[in-house]
């Protein structure tokens, strides 16, 4: 059983079924946003290309800091970053 702490580098990207539905349905967005009937038909635009390097940059970033977080609790470092637990005495 993964437990919270587990890093996505030993569980493997492909283990969250809700997480692959996600991007299954951000992929179906994107498909909506830039086939051309469709985007007149709901009056949208694509993004500018610093805006897609914004995202792009992003992602990793949480990634990273998610797996530090992760490392750090694992070697008893940080007991919670839970804010209701971490104000209880």
């Amino acid at each position: 059983m993964p437990q919270r702490s587990d890093s996505i580098w030993r569980l493997g990207f492909t283990t969250n079924r809700m997480l692959i539905g996600g991007i299954v349905i951000e992929v179906c967005l994107l498909i909506l946003i830039y086939v051309l009937p469709l985007r007149f038909m709901f009056g949208l635009a694509p993004l500018a290309p610093i805006h897609w390097l914004l995202l792009l940059t992003f992602g990793p970033l949480l990634l990273l800091f998610e797996e530090c977080r992760k490392a750090l609790r694992r070697r008893g470092a940080v007991k919670s970053l839970h804010p209701i637990r971490a104000m209880q005495f």
